[in-house]
Parts: structure tokens; sequence; C-alpha cells
């Protein structure tokens, strides 16, 4: 109904509910799709996997390089360095 309480003609009624939904949630349409992306540790990865039945050796080694890389660096820049002396 319009202000005079005449009914609205199916154009006006969906310029109304256009008007309403861009009022209403016309904020979503500037998100950036990346808003939503989330990350998740190794060890959260590796748990998931587990559970899937979808984790096996190499995985296990590959997540052990990462999660011991600084003390695998340092042990190989130690001994690098007394072989160099």
């Amino acid at each position: 109904m319009d202000k005079n309480g005449n009914p609205l003609s199916d154009e006006q009624l969906a310029k109304r509910a256009v008007e309403d939904a861009l009022n209403r949630f016309g904020g979503y349409l500037n998100n950036d799709p990346t808003d939503a992306a989330a990350f998740i540790t190794p060890e959260m990865f590796r748990a998931l996997k587990q559970r899937e039945g979808k984790w096996n050796d190499v995985n296990e080694a590959s997540h052990d390089l990462l999660e011991n890389f600084d003390r695998i660096t340092t042990l190989s820049q130690n001994a690098a360095t007394r072989k160099a002396l």
C-alpha cells in the first residue's frame, strides 16, 4: 500500500523490494571473497588428515621436517662451521 492506502502496482512493489533488500543486505555486495579465508596450523592439518585416514609415512616425515626446521637448520649450520674449521 502506498501512503494513501492504495495498492501498489507490480512495478512499484518490485522497486520497493529491491530498495529494501539493498538497505538490509547491500553491505554484503562489497565483501572481498578472501575475507573468509582461514589458515590452519600444521598440527591441525595433520590431525584432520589422520582422522580421514589420509596420513602416511611420507606426510609424517614432511611434517617432522616442517616442525623441526629451525633445529635442523641450526644443526646443519653447526656441522658446516665445524667442517670449515
